[in-house]
């Protein structure tokens, strides 16, 4: 079976009638290969040409016959302060809670200071910091 893909309308069947007005056409093996390189974090995006590209997350252009023995396309995440101080804050939150709120008991101090400076991180009021502040102990 031949494939066909424009950047409009992405991948169809090739018509017995050949390949379609504003399409390229694209072999069994490259259609394989695009979507097996796809499903390793690759995207599919049409080349100057107008022909089907697999990209990595850096925007580089994969060779399709390597896609086998490749690990990853993604890109990697690398978490922001603000993302940190979000997950550091859920976190402080639930121990100030199970601590000290569920008993009825007075939040200390340090930790209203360092849940409101995770909060300011967190939601982008604090652009200054470049670490996360230290828990209190």
């Amino acid at each position: 079976m031949m494939w066909q893909y424009s950047e409009s309308t992405g991948f169809s069947k090739q018509p017995k009638t050949g390949v379609s007005a504003g399409c390229v056409a694209v072999s069994d093996a490259d259609y394989a290969g695009l979507f097996a390189a796809q499903s390793k974090g690759a995207r599919i995006t049409p080349a100057a040409d107008g022909s089907p590209q697999a990209v990595d997350g850096e925007g580089a252009v994969i060779d399709i016959s390597t896609v086998a023995t490749a690990g990853t396309y993604a890109k990697p995440y690398t978490p922001t302060l603000a993302d940190k101080a979000i997950t550091a804050l859920a976190s402080a939150k639930a121990y100030t809670q199970s601590e000290y709120t569920d008993f009825g008991d007075a939040i200390p101090d340090a930790w209203k200071t360092y849940l409101k400076a995770l909060r300011d991180i967190a939601n982008g009021t604090d652009t200054a910091s470049a670490a996360l502040p230290a828990a209190p102990s």
